[in-house]
């Protein structure tokens, strides 16, 4: 016979299951009072919600008196299937909220013990714990959901549920290749010593370094403590001692390497700009556009080929000044003298001087063996001549 659907009271086939015009899900109930072959077993019983975490139970919509019958006829056996009870459609507050339908809370779906074969949609496994939103915290004196046989596990009320990761300082998302002392001028010097550390920690000398450095020189340069980060396939950060005195800077590195300590001292002099340079460079930029002016005119063909080259010598020195600024955080890098003059490697000298004094006094309040720092033990040249170019 054919089944009218109690929404929009039209007649579908008997065999159909769902409404071909409203789509509702006719009951399994009525299959078993049409075919008498088997009989659902009685409802699960229907938990009212008691907070906001565990959802809402799914209310049946009111039926017409005339399928009342259809349900008091089917004979009620156990061990068969639950009937279905629909669920109201979501509302926008409740999808995004902890126990409402977007978290499949309601009548028991496809795969639950008692469920329908055809649950509803949205439906879960009963034995599935429920996913708590990032960062929420369950109020007191309401328990949260849990698996059957299995104890809750939920953090304190004042720890968040996910710890957010630990982030590097802003700028450090792109990889970029980038020296420690970049912009700090070209390392010229690197000296290195090893000595007994005696149970000394780095960060005591560090301290005692600037402290001495200080005392004597409170006025004539700066010293300071720096932590300075190199990247390349990976990221190291390492803590230094900088002695500053324009153009020039000292670098001591001091780390624990077993049961003694490590020493080491950069110098790195930062050259100025060169007028020299500079008007080179204006001359050859104003033959680049006279050689254009002129080809564009009379179409000389020498003038064209002239400014051609120095056009691609000024991109090529654009491009790897481009990288420099990466590397070395200096742009006008071409714009510097190749070769230090004596005045630049005096400034560095003193530097060393100041640093040398610095260390062995500072080694000696800490009880080690200043000795060993009267001659650099490793002293070579970092870079000779600063560029190729």
């Amino acid at each position: 016979m054919a089944r009218m659907c109690p929404q929009c009271s039209l007649e579908n086939n008997d065999q159909a299951i769902f409404c071909s015009r409203c789509g509702y899900r006719f009951s399994p109930v009525e299959d078993a009072a049409l075919l008498n072959n088997y009989a659902p077993a009685p409802p699960p019983p229907v938990v009212a919600p008691h907070n906001a975490y565990i959802g809402y139970s799914a209310q049946p919509d009111p039926q017409p008196a005339g399928d009342k019958q259809a349900y008091q006829q089917a004979p009620l056996v156990p061990n068969g299937p639950a009937p279905y009870t629909p669920q109201p459609p979501p509302t926008a507050d409740s999808a995004f909220q902890p126990g409402g339908s977007a978290y499949g809370q309601g009548a028991p779906g496809y795969g639950a013990p008692n469920g329908d074969p055809y649950g509803a949609p949205g439906g879960v496994y009963q034995q599935q714990q429920q996913i708590p939103f990032p960062n929420m915290q369950t109020p007191p004196g309401q328990p949260g959901m849990q698996s059957p046989g299995q104890p809750g596990m939920q953090p304190p009320p004042s720890q968040p549920y996910f710890q957010p990761a630990r982030q590097h300082s802003a700028g450090q998302g792109l990889p970029v290749v980038q020296r420690a002392f970049a912009g700090k001028g070209t390392p010229l010097m690197h000296t290195s010593w090893l000595l007994d550390g005696k149970q000394v920690s780095p960060a005591d000398l560090r301290s005692a370094i600037v402290e001495k450095v200080q005392q004597r020189y409170p006025n004539e340069l700066k010293v300071s403590q720096e932590h300075l980060s190199e990247r390349d396939a990976v990221l190291e950060e390492r803590d230094y001692v900088r002695i500053e005195r324009a153009p020039a800077n000292i670098f001591i590195y001091v780390t624990s390497f077993g049961e003694d300590l490590y020493i080491s001292r950069t110098t790195t002099v930062q050259p100025t700009l060169s007028p020299v340079r500079i008007a080179v460079l204006g001359i050859l930029f104003l033959l680049m556009l006279i050689g254009f002016i002129l080809s564009a005119a009379s179409g000389s063909a020498i003038a064209s080929l002239f400014s051609a080259i120095l056009l691609i010598f000024f991109v090529a020195i654009g491009l790897h000044s481009l990288v420099l600024w990466f590397t070395e955080k200096d742009y006008l890098a071409y714009l510097r003298p190749n070769i230090l003059n004596d005045f630049r490697i005096d400034d560095g000298a003193i530097l060393e001087h100041i640093a040398d004094r610095g260390m062995r006094e500072a080694a000696k309040e800490l009880d080690l063996d200043e000795g060993v720092l009267a001659v650099p033990a490793r002293n070579y040249l970092a870079r000779q001549p600063l560029r190729l170019i």
